[in-house]
């Protein structure tokens, strides 16, 4: 019976033992591969809706490939006998994506890798411009950072340290109405208007405020970590936060969490410095900071898909000393007005935009 029990005993040890031998020679094994992409290349930007290959290879490795699978903006793909894969994806919104692959092979081994794939815009923006239907007057002293028409009336956020402020002006005359100055600590920056209220962001305090929207009286405050604040607007399900990259930040209205990122990309790269914004027909309009552009972005995707030269609004009467930057997009939903301004401007344009 002992010597049973001790033979028992000795296979159940070598059996221990050629498992764990069995592991580690796995893990040598895939130690020793080479799994890497071939396609797609690495810092190429890709046309969204058009095919790309998607291709790997392993190297030394003499097993055969049994399968690979791709996953990829949410779906998944299978290729027998090899690493190649030829995809269209009509649904992709540009910008940055993963592509993740697993290859198992037929001695029971597998392995993974991934690499990011950038896509830009397959369309070539409109090129538009603009026709002016009416001047008005502006304050030259205001720093333009935020403007949203509303109730017949412009709110207006100013910047510069010491500076800052929310304002609701006359449209007709420009006058200041109503005024709420910041501590010199911040610089304001975009405006939202939604729900009888106004958010206000700030340019590097990670902080903005939130006003009730008729008395100015301030009745909270949002956090944003990690990035600066510059535009703002509003689709009527999400505040639209831009921070001076080729993002824009999808926030829920009543706790300023983020919901989800689009990224904006025109025919040939990333737009950045994208700053005071308004939501008009379904599509966002953009300043691009220390430019004359406007540029037009399809809101799932991030396509620009026009662009407006808003360049010689004002004429040289009206420039001074302190003129700064285009910055200000506004929008009359009732009438299908749109106004823009910069910043120390001394004049406030309507305008419409047209093909050139």
């Amino acid at each position: 019976m002992q010597k049973i029990l001790f033979f028992l005993v000795a296979i159940f040890i070598l059996f221990s033992c050629d498992k764990k031998r069995s592991k580690n020679i796995e893990k040598v094994k895939l130690k020793q591969l080479n799994f890497r992409f071939t396609e797609p290349a690495t810092d190429t930007l890709y046309p969204m809706n058009k095919p790309f290959n998607v291709s790997a290879i392993i190297e030394n490795s003499a097993a055969h490939i049994d399968s690979a699978i791709l996953n990829f903006n949410s779906q998944k793909y299978i290729c027998k006998d090899s690493i190649k894969f030829k995809l269209l994806i009509n649904s992709i919104s540009c910008g940055t994506k993963t592509l993740k692959i697993k290859c198992y092979m037929a001695d029971g081994i597998s392995t993974a890798c991934s690499r990011e794939i950038t896509f830009k815009s397959d369309i070539a923006p409109q090129q538009m411009t603009y026709r002016i239907i009416a001047r008005y007057n502006h304050d030259k002293q205001a720093y333009t950072q935020g403007l949203v028409y509303a109730d017949n009336i412009f709110y207006e956020s100013t910047g510069q340290w010491g500076l800052s402020s929310l304002r609701k002006v006359n449209p007709l005359t420009g006058e200041v109405l109503q005024i709420v100055r910041q501590d010199k600590e911040y610089f304001s920056e975009g405006i939202a208007v939604y729900n009888n209220k106004i958010v206000q962001l700030t340019y590097t305090n990670q902080i903005g405020f939130v006003y009730d929207k008729n008395s100015f009286s301030m009745i909270g405050k949002i956090y944003y970590k990690n990035r600066e604040g510059w535009g703002l607007t509003y689709d009527g399900k999400h505040i639209i936060m831009s921070d001076g990259s080729h993002k824009l930040f999808y926030m829920n209205p009543e706790t300023f969490s983020e919901e989800k990122v689009v990224e904006v990309f025109n025919n040939v790269g990333a737009e950045i410095r994208i700053n005071e914004m308004e939501y008009i027909n379904g599509f966002i309009y953009a300043n691009i900071y220390t430019s004359d552009r406007i540029i037009k972005i399809e809101p799932n995707t991030g396509r620009v898909i026009a662009e407006i030269n808003m360049s010689g609004l004002l004429k040289a009467k009206d420039k001074h000393p302190e003129i700064d930057v285009l910055n200000g997009i506004a929008w009359d939903s009732k009438t299908d007005r749109i106004f823009v301004t910069g910043k120390n401007w001394p004049k406030l344009f309507e305008v419409k935009f047209v093909k050139r």
